[in-house]
Order: structure tokens, then sequence, then C-alpha cells
């Protein structure tokens, strides 16, 4: 009895984005966030998306109150398994805008951010 005891389901993956890649992926969620409220219907699943959601959101955004540079930030699974999800439902939300600077912007944030999650998590979007 002591402080070593851990849970599987408090394992932690740490990765390492810029300010611009956190605040994008803050913005990209709240993207998220509006498409689900909006267009996808009220069940168990779409509720703990819309709250594991905010909470990234949240901590997203009290880590760019760290200033610039290199922010280390820390998901949990729940996390982890909403950035497959996110990456996997926003993307076409994006590419059904008509061409813009803005539209081309956010797919190629989405580009970086799926290369970054795919190279340093091993998340795949299979």
């Amino acid at each position: 009895m002591g402080s070593g005891h851990s849970k599987m389901s408090d394992a932690q993956s740490r990765l390492e984005m810029s300010y611009i890649q956190v605040t994008d992926l803050a913005a990209h969620l709240g993207t998220y966030l509006r498409y689900l409220r909006a267009q996808v219907t009220a069940s168990s699943q779409r509720n703990a998306l819309i709250r594991t959601s905010q909470a990234m959101q949240g901590k997203l955004l009290d880590l760019q109150e760290s200033g610039e540079g290199t922010i280390a930030v820390s998901l949990n699974s729940e996390e982890l398994a909403l950035l497959k999800t996110l990456l996997k439902d926003i993307k076409p939300l994006f590419e059904q805008m008509p061409a813009s600077p803005e539209r081309e912007r956010n797919l190629r944030s989405l580009l970086e951010l799926q290369q970054l999650f795919t190279h340093t998590l091993r998340i795949t979007l299979d």
C-alpha cells in the first residue's frame, strides 16, 4: 500500500505541440462541438463526445496561457479516442465548405495535426 499504484485507464500519452497547433486544435474542437450539437442525434455517445470535447478544449485553452513555444499536452485514453473521431468527422465538414483561404488553412491544419498524431501517438484513422 503505497503511492506506486496506478490504473490503466489513467495512462497518459504525452504530445509535444507548438502553440499554433494547440490553438488550431482548440479551434477545431469548437467546430466539432458545434457540429455535434447541431447535426448529430442526441445519444449517450454524443453526450460523451461533447463532454470530452469540452474538457479537452478547456485543457488546451489553459495550456495556451503558458505562452508560445512548445507545449507538452498529456492525453488520456478518452481524449485519444476523441482525436481519432474528430479527425475522421471534421475533415468532410471542411471539404464541403466553399473554396476559400480559411477552408484551405483548416484543411492544411488538420493534415498537419493528423500527421503529428499518427507519427507521435500512432493513431490511425482506419
